[in-house]
């Protein structure tokens, strides 16, 4: 015990001489402070609160039956055997007499009843009817929606193929092709429809022109960067894109009917392009040029 004591002696001495020796040299190079409120702005004094956690011992129960009087516990514990042994008797003589009057039943075991839920299949993203319907019920929601977007859209997607080698039977493979690549790219809540022949249209209730305008731009860009295969025959294809602006007024005649006329702008210009109908007429945009790498689809 001496010699632990010495020691720890030994090590304060040393480590205050240290402190002043070096407290003495940064006094001496000018390093050091000038007055106390220096020295108090550099010490910084951290107080300590240690938490020891002690181990929780285990709880006694007593019985009820063990904080009676001797006499009085070997008497309960009689009385309760008897009990026991009362309704053994009379459970197994109940047994005997249904057993002897409708015979023994086979035993019974109880398993927990299973849920089994039925699998639901998803709602197709395209509509198999017409689309005007779709639309109607889609501008009906909008319309009673409490917080709705002012100006929502319709946009729509047509890819033609330029070659007209293999006939009609590559322009539905084409079709296909674009339908699914298509669903892929849109937001689970959209529903895809086909307004025309080669043309994909989709309503967005809350969504501005302004808004939409970028997906339908990166897909437009996807269809443009991809090289479409008929077997050895590399099939070329025109895309155009269009979105139009939606009033409470409008119906989904109107509306398709614009939608057309802005595709039709920008079947024209002979170039693969976007036109936007804000309510003013179908005007061109400038596109935003997405990062896109270039793929190959198989028509098969």
């Amino acid at each position: 015990m001496l010699s632990i004591l010495l020691a720890m002696t030994a090590i304060f001495g040393i480590a205050v001489t240290n402190l002043f020796l070096g407290f003495a040299f940064a006094v001496l190079t000018g390093h050091g402070p000038k007055s106390w409120s220096e020295v108090d702005a550099a010490v910084r004094v951290c107080r300590f609160w240690p938490r020891l956690v002690l181990p929780r011992l285990p709880r006694l129960r007593w019985r009820a039956a063990d904080l009676l009087p001797t006499g009085e516990r070997s008497r309960l514990t009689s009385d309760v055997s008897v009990g026991a042994v009362d309704r053994d008797r009379s459970s197994a003589s109940g047994r005997t007499q249904s057993g002897a009057v409708a015979g023994d039943p086979p035993a019974v075991q109880r398993v927990a009843q299973r849920m089994v839920l039925t699998h639901l299949a998803a709602e197709p993203p395209e509509a198999s009817g017409d689309p005007v319907g779709v639309l109607t019920e889609q501008l009906a929601a909008w319309r009673a929606s409490e917080s709705r977007e002012e100006m929502p859209c319709l946009s729509g997607i047509e890819v033609v193929a330029d070659d007209t080698q293999g006939g009609g039977h590559v322009g539905s493979l084409l079709d296909e092709s674009v339908r699914a690549r298509i669903i892929r790219q849109l937001r689970k809540d959209r529903r895809l429809l086909r307004g025309a022949e080669h043309q994909f249209i989709w309503f967005s209730p809350d969504a501005h022109p302004d808004d939409a305008l970028r997906p339908v731009e990166r897909i437009r860009q996807m269809f443009d960067s991809t090289r479409f295969r008929y077997g050895d025959t590399v099939v070329s294809a025109s895309v155009r894109s269009a979105i139009v602006a939606a009033t409470t007024a409008d119906t989904p005649q109107e509306l398709m009917a614009r939608l057309d006329r802005a595709l039709a702008c920008a079947r024209e210009t002979g170039v693969n392009a976007t036109y936007v109908d804000r309510g003013d007429g179908p005007r061109p945009v400038e596109p935003t040029r997405h990062e896109i790498a270039p793929s190959e689809c198989i028509l098969a």
